[in-house]
């Protein structure tokens, strides 16, 4: 086992069923998951017979995240997954791609970073004038890649196929955590975690108390969130992967 994070508490703030990743890099780099997960997802059914129209009617379908992916599938059929693999398919992420092919999906292209940022730029130098793209997505993705996209004289169509909810259940525990000081690092790999964690310790708990604390983002909309809402010493990996997260948090420790 690696011990590069030298039996540090780590704050693990993701939705449960997402994570069992992260929580076994983080002792396999010796350190210490806490697990409390200040969000839940929540799947959002679609009719077979409209997804089934609205891939029929697109050229790209556009994936930005593992959740998405999941989501789409448990609303699709067999018969859906077959006519999807007739279209184009945009992914965000190794991790994305992987579970698409995962479920029988074939994916097209991939941008130079892991950003919706880049996926849209990057596609609208290389797709033809006018093309159709269908966004699968959560209901707390930015607008960032249908502005893009229909900047560049694009038509996309957005789905939503789940919801982000807050999980108040943990405050408690997160409150009594960080008095204690039993937390060395907070990892956040979305802007909503970071918005609910600074709703949950309100009133209660001085950001100043956590100055020990750093503060580990995937993203830097994630790291300007927590920036902006006053916390300190930010980490954020040049690659947006867990692995990455989890490389960046030992180098700090080592110096």
């Amino acid at each position: 086992m690696n011990n590069s994070l030298n039996g540090m508490n780590i704050l693990v703030t993701r939705a449960e069923h997402q994570a069992a990743e992260l929580n076994q890099l983080i002792q396999q780099f010796g350190g210490c998951p806490i697990n409390l997960p200040l969000q839940k997802v929540v799947q959002i059914s679609v009719l077979p017979k409209k997804l089934c129209k609205l891939v029929e009617e697109t050229d790209w379908l556009l994936f930005t995240s593992v959740n998405a992916v999941i989501y789409f599938v448990q609303n699709s059929t067999k018969e859906l997954i077959e006519l999807v693999n007739k279209k184009k398919i945009g992914a965000v992420g190794e991790k994305t791609k992987k579970t698409l092919e995962e479920h029988g999906i074939q994916v097209t292209f991939m941008p130079s970073q892991f950003t919706g940022k880049t996926l849209a730029t990057e596609l609208s130098s290389i797709v033809g004038d006018k093309s159709k793209f269908l966004f699968i997505r959560g209901s707390l993705a930015s607008e960032t890649v249908p502005n893009i996209l229909g900047k560049n004289g694009h038509q996309v169509t957005l789905l939503t196929v789940y919801e982000t909810i807050p999980n108040t259940n943990v405050k408690d525990d997160l409150i009594t955590l960080l008095l204690q000081k039993k937390v060395d690092v907070i990892t956040f790999l979305n802007p909503f975690s970071v918005k609910q964690f600074c709703y949950l310790i309100d009133e209660t708990i001085d950001l100043k108390e956590l100055e020990h604390v750093s503060i580990a983002c995937i993203g830097d909309v994630t790291a300007l969130e927590a920036s902006q809402s006053g916390l300190k010493h930010i980490l954020v990996p040049s690659k947006f992967t867990i692995d990455s997260l989890i490389q960046k948090i030992a180098e700090d420790v080592s110096r």
